[in-house]
């Protein structure tokens, strides 16, 4: 969906052109005359949630997981699952499974390149299990996961 302007007050700083056209699939503004793209959409800072009910905007959320300083990427990262069925239930082959395995090895190694990351996606690995055994609250492994990085940073800029 295209809508033209022609209007005084809308001209290309470019080539001078009035024709100024607002492009309603990409949010553009581009000069039909040189190209020049005048304006892009804005981001959408909203929510990212979707409501189909009174229930659901009720009980509205964010949508992924929220940051986590007890994993080493802040849970921010993709992991590809082990489970062996696809998502129509189907039974995923052996051979395929194997891959899947190969490529989760390496993207896992891949992210943890550097020793700074390696030490510490291994000392959080440490603080969860130790964490696990003591029965200590999420929000204070979560406290002692930040006290680890701002430790690992400090050291590492000295």
């Amino acid at each position: 969906m295209k809508t033209v302007y022609d209007q005084a007050s809308s001209v290309c700083p470019e080539c001078g052109g009035r024709k100024i056209i607002q492009d309603g699939r990409s949010g553009e503004t581009v000069c039909e005359g040189c190209g020049l793209v005048l304006a892009e959409p804005a981001v959408n800072t909203g929510p990212e949630w979707r409501a189909f009910s009174l229930n659901e905007k009720e009980n509205r959320t964010r949508v992924g997981s929220p940051l986590s300083f007890t994993f080493h990427d802040k849970g921010l990262s993709t992991t590809i699952g082990s489970i062996d069925r696809d998502a129509m239930g189907k039974r995923i082959p052996q051979e395929t499974r194997y891959k899947m395995s190969r490529l989760n090895r390496w993207n896992t190694r891949a992210r943890r390149t550097a020793s700074e990351d390696r030490n510490l996606a291994y000392a959080l690995g440490e603080l969860q299990k130790t964490s696990e055994k003591l029965h200590i609250p999420s929000i204070v492994r979560e406290r002692a996961a930040l006290i680890y990085r701002r430790a690992l940073k400090k050291g590492s800029s000295s």
